[in-house]
């Protein structure tokens, strides 16, 4: 190059001949770029699309969220409550403010949304249009993180003495006195009462219904620190909330299991044949 250009290189882009080449200015590069970019969004919207399998319940039905015990229901809680109030919906969550345990109730109270922890209660046999959110989880979660939660609970029932159950004392107190494998078999027992039992109940019951939408609270997890709602759709009056609300559900996706502890229960549930 130096040889053929002795000169130099940059003397060849100062030469007189390049100068008389119009060079584009920025604006109309600018200009050229925006022009492609049109063309190109108006040829993928002339490719075939395919149909939305939920594009039937795009209505005004009542939109009905069932939850279970441990199956993530105060996370959907904060994240339908969030909802609500960017949307101005009005909501009802577990009876509050307005009673909602199925379509017609809802529709009767002028509600779009409501709320049960106890899914299974709601009375879908009344004919009416609905839509459905229905929260599961794996069933070995289920037994793993209501094992660690009940060790600790307030709850009323864990902490009252039942005639004939549990040798006579409270729940927390029975599982804290059994070793770790067969506490989780008394969790499990307990399971199957409860979540358990409900889970594939209400799966059975809204599995017919096309606008029924099953969320797994482990998918969550993929992305969990997109679950809180940008503050800048929020009103300034609860952005405070938004905080907070995410500060107290987000030590772990739904569950207070750490992964170490985690761990150790899925261990002790996997050496035990009666759980696995």
């Amino acid at each position: 190059m130096q040889e053929r250009y002795p000169q130099g290189v940059g003397q060849v882009f100062r030469s007189p001949l390049l100068q008389r080449v119009p060079m584009p200015r920025l604006q109309e590069v600018a200009c050229l770029a925006a022009v492609l970019v049109a063309a190109v969004v108006a040829l993928l919207s002339l490719l075939p699309r395919r149909p939305s399998p939920f594009a039937q319940c795009h209505t005004h039905a009542p939109i009905l969220v069932g939850t279970h015990h441990k199956t993530g229901t105060v996370l959907l809680q904060h994240i339908f409550k969030e909802a609500c109030a960017i949307l101005m919906w009005r909501c009802s969550f577990n009876h509050r403010p307005l009673p909602c345990s199925s379509p017609e109730e809802a529709v009767a109270n002028g509600l779009q949304l409501c709320f049960l922890q106890h899914g299974v209660r709601f009375k879908l046999s009344g004919g009416s249009s609905y839509r459905f959110v229905h929260a599961i989880r794996d069933p070995m979660e289920v037994v793993l993180s209501g094992y660690d939660y009940h060790l600790h609970t307030t709850e009323r029932w864990a902490n009252v003495r039942y005639k004939g159950r549990w040798n006579g004392t409270t729940y927390v107190r029975y599982l804290n006195a059994l070793p770790l494998s067969e506490g989780l078999q008394a969790e499990l027992t307990h399971s199957l009462r409860d979540s358990l039992k409900t889970m594939p109940r209400l799966l059975n019951r809204t599995g017919d219904n096309p606008c029924t939408l099953t969320v797994r609270l482990e998918d969550f997890e993929h992305d969990w620190a997109r679950l809180r709602p940008p503050e800048r759709l929020l009103p300034p009056r609860r952005r405070h909330i938004s905080r907070a609300r995410h500060a107290a559900a987000g030590h772990h996706p739904g569950t207070a299991l750490g992964p170490a502890r985690r761990d150790r229960l899925r261990h002790a549930a996997a050496a035990d044949a009666c759980i696995r």
